[in-house]
């Protein structure tokens, strides 16, 4: 009984905990899109935008993927210190 407690327990923590962060689609698009932002031909302003319609969905509004602002500036900092 305590077994199958715990199974529910953790797939219903699974099915409808909110995984905040940046997807692999975001990721690849901020890469490729470095070098505009190093060379200013784009604002960071439009690449977030651009980047924040790839946010993943989820199911029902389950296991949404929502990039924040300061997600999106953390992960491009670390990009641009690459490039540097």
């Amino acid at each position: 009984m305590k077994l199958f407690i715990y199974i529910f327990l953790f797939t219903c923590l699974k099915i409808f905990s909110v995984f905040a962060g940046i997807n692999d689609k975001q990721k690849f698009i901020i890469k490729q899109n470095i070098f505009l932002i190093n060379e200013n031909l784009m604002s960071e302003k439009f690449l977030f935008e651009k980047t924040k319609l790839f946010d993943s969905k989820g199911f029902f509004g389950l296991n949404e993927d929502k990039m924040t602002e300061n997600e999106f500036n953390d992960y491009l900092e670390k990009q641009l210190k690459k490039m540097r």
